[in-house]
């Protein structure tokens, strides 16, 4: 990662729309050449609610010279509701989708970059569990979560159907999991 540049986390604007369809356009060919079926056809991230992205201020980019990463934040994600595990944290968090990297810069630390930024924006929305969910051969992602200590939880499924890894993290790892706090 070159650190003389500049790097701003940021909310995404209209006129990043083509540059975001990019990088999806990225990931879902370096999927497709490790033989991965995420993001392929149909399921390819799409910005055909962008305005809606915009109005939620859920989308948001990573930015040097130009858009090099980009990640969907919400509050919520009712495919979360239902795991064939267990979540060890309660409350409040923020859910990652469409997380992506432009492929010159794969491997290259800018994942781990945007993940911080992710942490700081949580933290200072005073959320402190973030989840995310991955495709079980999606081997780039789950060593980049594994690094960065999410923790495997269980199962999900991507609208009742498309099976996926579910992984949390305590952005303040200096606590415990609310289920095994001492009562006072």
């Amino acid at each position: 990662m070159n650190e003389n540049n500049k790097i701003i986390f940021r909310l995404c604007k209209k006129s990043d729309k083509e540059k975001i369809l990019k990088i999806y356009d990225d990931g879902s060919k370096a999927l497709n050449k490790l033989g991965v079926d995420q993001w392929q056809g149909s399921k390819k991230p799409n910005l055909d609610n962008l305005e809606e992205l915009l109005t939620n201020k859920n989308l948001y980019v990573l930015e040097s010279d130009d858009i090099i990463a980009t990640a969907l934040l919400r509050n919520y994600d009712k495919d979360y509701d239902n795991i064939d595990g267990k979540w060890v944290y309660e409350g409040s968090y923020i859910v990652i989708h469409r997380f992506a990297t432009k492929s010159e810069i794969h491997r290259k630390g800018y994942g781990k970059f945007l993940f911080k930024e992710i942490e700081k924006f949580a933290k200072n929305n005073n959320i402190d569990i973030l989840r995310i969910d991955t495709h079980e051969e999606n081997l780039p992602m789950l060593g980049l979560l594994k690094s960065l200590a999410f923790k495997y939880r269980g199962i999900i499924y991507i609208d009742g159907k498309d099976k996926r890894l579910a992984f949390e993290k305590k952005t303040n790892l200096n606590q415990v999991p609310q289920k095994n706090r001492c009562k006072t």
